[in-house]
C-alpha cells in the first residue's frame, strides 16, 4: 500500500538516508517509525509507572497521617536496651 507524503523535503530526507545506508526507501521509513514507536511507548510506559509510583506515595502518607504521632518517629529507642541489645 502506498504512503503518500506531500512533503517534498521528508523524501528528500528519505532519499538520502537510503543513499547512507545502502538500503530502500521502505527500509529507512519503516526503522524510523520502528524507533520512534519504540521511544514513544517507553516514555508511555515510565510515565505509567511514575504515576503508579506517585499514587503509592500517596497512600503511604494517607496511612501515615492515621498512625498515632510516636509511630512516626523514626527512633527506636523504646526496642533496645543501654547496651543496644533488643529488649
Amino acid at each position: 500500500m502506498p504512503l503518500n507524503i506531500k512533503d517534498e523535503s521528508i523524501h528528500l530526507k528519505a532519499k538520502q538516508l537510503a543513499a547512507l545506508t545502502g538500503e530502500s526507501l521502505t527500509s529507512v521509513v519503516r526503522q524510523a517509525l520502528d524507533e520512534r514507536m519504540a521511544t514513544i511507548l517507553k516514555q508511555k510506559q515510565f510515565a505509567a509507572k511514575a504515576r503508579s509510583a506517585e499514587k503509592l506515595m500517596e497512600l503511604g502518607r494517607l496511612c501515615a497521617a492515621q498512625l498515632p504521632p510516636a509511630l512516626h518517629s523514626s527512633s527506636h529507642a523504646d526496642l533496645y536496651d543501654r547496651n543496644g541489645m533488643p529488649q
